[in-house]
């Protein structure tokens, strides 16, 4: 006789760590939405108040999914999509005013 598996029970740490990886990473890309040139991975860190090491880790994960690019100096900045977007949707003018 042929049983089902239960899925696999997820743990809640690895809810919350997913969680965490996806608004540091969204803090990143507001900060570097913000900033008026590329920063350095340091300058992240202490403008987010993180180590330089986790820093780094959601900079190098915001560049695999397309949402930040590094320079040829060792810094960082939003890809022109998501630069677009953002300001796209912040400077639509509202209807009926």
């Amino acid at each position: 006789m042929l049983t089902a598996e239960a899925p696999p029970k997820t743990r809640k740490r690895d809810t919350r760590e997913a969680r965490d990886i996806g608004d540091g990473i969204r803090a990143v890309v507001k900060l570097l939405c913000e900033a008026t040139e590329p920063l350095p991975p340091r300058e992240v860190a202490t403008r987010l108040g993180i180590s330089p090491a986790l820093a780094s880790q959601r900079l190098h994960r915001a560049v695999k999914l397309g949402l930040v690019e590094r320079t040829g100096n060792a810094r960082y900045r939003v890809t022109n999509d998501v630069k677009h977007a953002v300001l796209g949707a912040t400077s639509q003018p509202t209807k009926g005013r």
